[in-house]
């Protein structure tokens, strides 16, 4: 009964509760993101020791009246060049009688020696971690398909700004990919890593608007999206006691396919978010 719906014309989009062995946290994603939840856990345990928070010299707000102003035209040149293509949805096998939908997530465990090679493979080719698993998830939904050019979607931290790293805010951004599955596997893994290097360099611009810029008329052609936590599970340490936060399935689907992958001490974590009305498990 904690977790229920937000009036977005009310204030405050938060709330925190209680129970024996637990503290609720619930606030609407429009004010808060995943990073904003690591400095929110971070400063507990630092007033829970006693300590002071400094106040940061910039706020959501400063950063909001930054971006009404900004020039992105190189950003919406870049995505018209990089958006070339027809869009259309990822078109994977769907049940035959779909039912209304809703969020499923199923979860499943890399092993450690399984997740090393991969990063070791995006070493070997000068590539981050997200790089390689991106270009993963591409050859993934280019066997489910049958197709070649993938039209997806990967979501960055947005964080381009020293002066917001401390600050709490919604920064995270949903990018629309282009993924050529073809030619040497070489020659994909560099249009991978390329492609990730210009999306941190313009992934401040919203995705709203990049559909606007490239034509894009209906968003929902986008209906699968990638997902990779570089910092891991978000815990922290009071005194001698771990708090690791727990999920909770809001029965929700962002996308039909969502593919998120959360590094861990035994490998990695992959949760698989799936619009349930279309597909079967």
């Amino acid at each position: 009964d904690f977790v229920r719906p937000f009036d977005l014309s009310k204030a405050p989009l938060l709330r925190v509760g209680f129970t024996e062995t637990a503290m609720l946290f619930d606030t609407h994603h429009i004010i808060v993101d995943g990073e904003s939840v690591n400095i929110i856990l971070r400063d507990l345990a630092e007033l829970y020791r006693g300590g002071m928070l400094q106040k940061p010299k910039f706020s959501y707000a400063d950063y909001a009246s930054y971006f009404q102003t900004a020039d992105f035209a190189e950003h919406k040149a870049y995505f018209k060049s990089m958006l070339k293509c027809d869009f259309e949805p990822i078109d994977l096998p769907e049940k035959k009688n779909p039912s209304k939908a809703e969020g499923i997530s199923l979860f499943y465990q890399i092993d450690n020696a399984t997740f090393e090679k991969g990063r070791e493979l995006a070493h070997t080719n000068k590539m981050t971690d997200t790089m390689i698993f991106l270009g993963a998830f591409g050859i993934l939904l280019s066997k489910y398909t049958a197709r070649t050019d993938i039209l997806s979607s990967v979501v960055v931290t947005n964080r381009v700004h020293k002066e917001v790293q401390g600050v709490t805010g919604m920064f995270v951004n949903t990018l629309p990919v282009m993924l050529p599955v073809k030619g040497s596997t070489a020659d994909y893994l560099a249009y991978v890593r390329n492609l990730m290097l210009n999306l941190y360099k313009y992934q401040e611009l919203p995705f709203f608007e990049i559909a606007e810029a490239v034509g894009m008329k209906d968003k929902n052609v986008v209906n699968t999206s990638f997902v990779y936590q570089a910092d891991g599970a978000k815990q922290v340490t009071i005194g001698e006691k771990q708090l690791t936060p727990t999920w909770i399935d809001t029965h929700t689907a962002k996308f039909d396919l969502t593919v998120e992958l959360t590094p861990n001490e035994n490998g990695c974590t992959i949760r698989i978010e799936y619009n349930s009305g279309k597909y079967e498990k």
